[in-house]
C-alpha cells in the first residue's frame, strides 16, 4: 500500500464573508491524485459573518483556527503553519483571485523537479486578467527590485501561490507582520540558496471596492523590507 502524501492549505481569513465558502468548495472540487488535503482556515477575528458561515459548513475544512484579536495575515499565515501536518504547504487566500486547480500544476513541478518552492507567476498566461493596472505596475517594480537586490530573476514574488515542502518552509524564522510576509520568505530562500522553480497560473485582481488590502503603506513597509535585509 503507497501511502498518499498530504497537502497542507492554508486559508487566512479576515472578513471574507462574500468569499469564503466559496473558496473552500472550489478547494473540495480540486482532486489530485496520490495528494490528501489537509485544510487550515485561521480566522483573524473577523467582525463580519465570516466565522459564522464557517462554523456552520465545517465538512469544507479540516481545521478551523480563530484569533482572539486581529493581528494581520502574517500571524494568521504563521498560525498556520505551526498547524499543519502535510507534506507540502501553500498559502491560499480566502477571496477569489486565484485558481485552486492550479494545486495540479505546481505540485507535478514540485514533486518531478528538485526545487525547494514552486511560485505561481500571474504575468506569463494567457488566462491573466489584465484589470487592476497600479498593482501589476507595483508588482513589477518590486520584483525588478528583489532581483537587482539580490540577483535572482523571479517574476513574481508577490504571489500568494507559494508551494513548499513543509520542512523547508518551517526552518525560516518568520519575524514579519502583515502582507510582508511574502518578501520576507523569498529573501529567506534566495539568501540560503534554497531552488525556485515557477509555473504560470491564472489570476482574477480583485479591486479595493471588491475587499482589495494591500496598499500603499504595504508598498512602502516590502521596500524597506528589501533594504534592509540585503545586509
Amino acid at each position: 500500500m503507497i501511502l498518499k502524501k498530504t497537502l497542507s492549505i492554508i486559508i487566512p481569513c479576515f472578513n471574507e464573508e462574500k468569499t469564503i465558502i466559496e473558496i473552500l468548495k472550489r478547494i473540495d472540487k480540486v482532486k489530485i491524485k496520490g495528494i490528501k488535503k489537509e485544510i487550515i482556515v485561521v480566522d483573524d477575528f473577523s467582525t463580519d459573518n465570516s466565522l459564522n458561515l464557517l462554523k456552520s459548513n465545517n465538512k469544507l475544512y479540516s481545521k478551523l483556527i480563530e484569533h482572539s484579536k486581529n493581528s494581520g495575515k502574517a500571524a494568521a499565515v504563521k498560525t498556520g503553519i505551526n498547524e499543519s501536518t502535510g507534506d507540502y504547504i501553500i498559502i491560499q487566500d480566502a477571496d477569489l483571485e486565484y485558481d485552486p486547480n492550479d494545486y495540479v500544476i505546481l505540485l507535478d513541478k514540485l514533486i518531478k523537479s528538485k526545487c525547494d518552492a514552486v511560485y505561481g507567476t500571474r504575468f506569463y498566461h494567457r488566462k491573466y486578467n489584465k484589470g487592476y493596472m497600479y498593482g501589476r505596475i507595483a508588482n513589477k517594480f518590486f520584483n525588478k527590485l528583489f532581483n537587482k537586490i539580490y540577483n535572482s530573476n523571479l517574476t513574481d514574488i508577490g504571489t500568494c501561490y507559494k508551494l513548499f515542502k513543509s520542512k523547508v518552509l518551517k526552518e525560516i524564522p518568520l519575524n514579519e507582520n502583515g502582507f510582508c510576509i511574502d518578501t520576507e520568505i523569498s529573501i529567506y530562500l534566495i539568501k540560503n540558496n534554497k531552488k525556485i522553480a515557477e509555473v504560470p497560473i491564472s489570476y482574477y485582481p480583485r479591486s479595493k471596492k471588491e475587499g482589495k488590502k494591500i496598499g500603499l503603506r504595504d508598498g512602502i513597509a516590502i521596500t524597506s523590507l528589501l533594504i534592509k535585509s540585503r545586509y
